[in-house]
């Protein structure tokens, strides 16, 4: 009997069913909470009552109100990339890279998290592979992707270099990284270039020079 029953619903909170009279027993009321127009986040929503499942068990007393199960509206991704490491350039052509992201509705789903890498400017993608993630599911908290040894297995300059990030929340909305570039460079100046003088000199202390070559991360002029 839905006479004299009354429903209330707040967003972000709870929808209320209240009885007005003693209920023994077990009873089911169909009630569905509809949006007028498509809801997204940050929206302010009219909600129509149309169908549902409540159930009321037991003598809920004279005025009782049955508790519906708070509503939460996550209509977006995980965002908010940043800290990304390593910075600069890395003699490892294997480097671990990590990057803070976060999710503040649904959480994120830390069992998701994924990175892919390219050698060629984004020419061509590795499959997705695992990559972990701190924290456990649902948290709100900035958390950290870590994908570990990546294998690039090249040098190169972090136009080339690149690696992307993946993650969902808990209602499965995926969001994927910016490009991020780590230059990689795992090979030596090569100083067997022009040495002069050559031959004997009738100095001491003769000044001698020599060309070195470096096509990748370039010169440290404070390291000669």
């Amino acid at each position: 009997n839905w006479a004299g029953m009354s429903a209330e619903l707040r967003f972000n909170g709870q929808a209320r069913i209240t009885i007005p009279d003693t209920m023994t027993g077990s009873y089911t009321w169909i009630v569905v909470i509809r949006t007028s127009a498509a809801a997204v986040d940050g929206d302010t929503l009219d909600f129509t009552l149309e169908s549902g499942l409540v159930e009321v068990s037991g003598d809920t007393g004279p005025g009782a109100d049955v508790i519906v199960p708070t509503i939460t509206i996550d209509a977006n991704a995980p965002s908010g990339w940043t800290a990304l490491t390593p910075v600069g350039w890395q003699g490892d052509q294997r480097p671990t890279a990590s990057i803070d992201v976060q999710d503040l509705r649904s959480g994120l789903d830390v069992d998701s998290g994924r990175y892919a890498f390219s050698t060629n400017g984004g020419g061509q993608w590795s499959s997705w592979a695992a990559a972990t993630v701190a924290g456990a599911n649902g948290t709100q908290a900035l958390e950290t992707v870590t994908a570990t040894a990546i294998p690039f297995d090249s040098d190169g300059p972090d136009t080339e270099i690149l690696v992307r990030f993946e993650i969902s929340d808990m209602l499965g909305h995926t969001a994927v990284s910016s490009d991020y570039g780590i230059g990689i460079d795992t090979v030596a100046p090569d100083p067997t270039k022009t040495l002069a003088p050559i031959g004997w000199v009738n100095i001491q202390r003769p000044d001698v020079t020599i060309e070195v070559q470096e096509n990748t991360s370039g010169m440290d002029e404070a390291s000669s």
